[in-house]
This record gives structure tokens, C-alpha cells and sequence, in this order.
């Protein structure tokens, strides 16, 4: 039963592939250049909970540009052994280009619950569960210069379903998944599906260090402003020091 249970959520993630493919071509779909993401986290224990510091560097074109830079502090609870119960702030600055000044800043507070469940044969099964408050930086073009003028608001509902595999006996695991956005702003607009997450990728553990590669593609969609959709084709690398 176990082993037929990894094998459904393979179907379901094969499944929600091609459903991002089919409505990526319905419609008209503008692509981003290959963009580079480097995560460093450490973390240790605090309590009877764990803590975690993470920068985040996005690059694209292949790292000629910037994309963002990303800080956030995390305190994970374990509820049971299985169930964990985060929260984050989150400081990111984005470099838009087109004239603006300075980099766009944007703060993120959010709270996160992780299930966990063990499949049997290596395989595991996360739901991560994820309310978030973007809170960003809105400018304007006044007279003949720039403005930051007001702040854009936007709670987001998250789910990633993600299936992990690790190698008996072995330091060497990957993974797969699929995460969805939500938008819940109706003072902008009503509520809906604004982004989708496809992710493979390898993890080799050290005692000390995690590494993770992996490719995240990653399709935005725009149906109350009929803007096209963006594909960004992303490259991930992470490492993980353990205190």
C-alpha cells in the first residue's frame, strides 16, 4: 500500500505537469531569461524548536543581472513528530529596471505548517501549508522622475505537495514537487490562481553541510490585467550548515 501510494503521487505531479503545460500554451507566454538562485541557510536548535537564517541571491540571464535579494529569519515548532508549525519574516529588495532608483523593498511576514508522511521504501510525502503578507513598495512616474508613492498589500495562500526519495544506506535523495498560489486581495482584485511551481532536484547530505540542485520552473498568470504569462526557467543551488 505504501509503495502504491508513492506511485499515485508520481501520476498526480506527471499530472499537474502537464496541466501547467497545456494552459502555458492556451495562452500567450512571454519567457524570462535561464535565472540563477543561490539559498545559504544555518540553522540550529533554540528550545524545543529550531531556528533558521536564510539569504537568497537571485541572478538571471545566466548571473549578469539581478533579479532580488532575499533575507528571512524562520522558528520552527514541532507539534508532533511528523508535524511542524513555522514563522518568517522575510525582507526581499527586487531590481526592476526601467528607470526606478533603487531597488523595490518588500516585506513578507507568514506563517507555515509542514506534514510529513513517511511512505515506506525511502519514499516521503510533505504538505506545506502557507499563509503570506506581501507587503511591497508601489511607484510612479511623476513630472520626470520616479516616485516611491504608496505600498501594495496582497495576502497569498500557498500549498506545495513535494515527494522525496532517499537512497538506502546513501547521503544522495531527491525530490520532486508542485506548488500553487493564491491570490486573496479583493481589495485589488477577486481571488485567484496566480502561480505555479514545478521543481526536480537532488540533496546530498553531509553531517555538518546540505547541498541541493535542481531546476524550478516557474509560470505566472495575470487573468485580471490580460497580461501574458511568465515563464521563468530557474536554476537552484542550496546549502544548509547545521550549528
Amino acid at each position: 500500500m505504501k509503495t502504491l501510494g508513492a506511485s499515485r503521487l508520481l501520476f498526480i505531479l506527471a499530472f499537474l505537469v502537464l496541466g501547467q503545460s497545456i494552459w502555458a500554451q492556451s495562452d500567450r507566454t512571454s519567457v524570462r531569461p535561464v535565472n540563477n538562485w543561490f539559498n545559504f541557510q544555518v540553522g540550529g536548535q533554540a528550545g524545543k524548536g529550531k531556528w533558521t537564517a536564510e539569504l537568497q541571491i537571485r541572478r538571471e540571464d545566466w548571473v549578469e543581472n539581478w533579479d532580488a535579494l532575499m533575507l528571512a529569519g524562520f522558528y520552527h515548532y514541532p507539534l508532533s513528530k511528523n508535524i511542524q508549525l513555522s514563522g518568517v519574516f522575510t525582507f526581499r529588495q527586487t531590481y526592476p529596471g526601467g528607470g526606478i532608483p533603487r531597488p523595490v523593498r518588500e516585506y513578507r511576514p507568514w506563517a507555515q505548517l509542514k506534514i510529513k508522511q513517511p511512505l515506506g521504501k525511502g519514499f516521503k510525502l510533505v504538505h506545506r501549508y502557507r499563509y503570506e503578507h506581501q507587503i511591497k513598495e508601489k511607484w510612479a512616474f511623476e513630472g520626470t522622475e520616479w516616485h516611491q508613492n504608496d505600498w501594495n498589500y496582497t495576502p497569498r495562500f500557498r500549498y506545495l505537495l513535494k515527494l522525496a526519495y532517499r537512497l538506502p544506506n546513501s547521503p544522495l535523495g531527491f525530490a520532486a514537487y508542485e506548488e500553487v498560489y493564491i491570490k486573496a486581495n479583493n481589495h485589488h482584485a477577486q481571488w485567484h490562481f496566480m502561480r505555479n511551481r514545478l521543481y526536480a532536484g537532488a540533496t546530498y547530505d553531509l553531517e555538518k553541510f546540505s547541498f541541493q540542485l535542481g531546476y524550478l520552473h516557474q509560470l505566472d498568470y495575470f487573468p485580471q490585467d490580460e497580461r501574458a504569462n511568465i515563464m521563468y526557467p530557474i536554476l537552484f543551488f542550496q546549502t544548509v550548515a547545521k550549528i
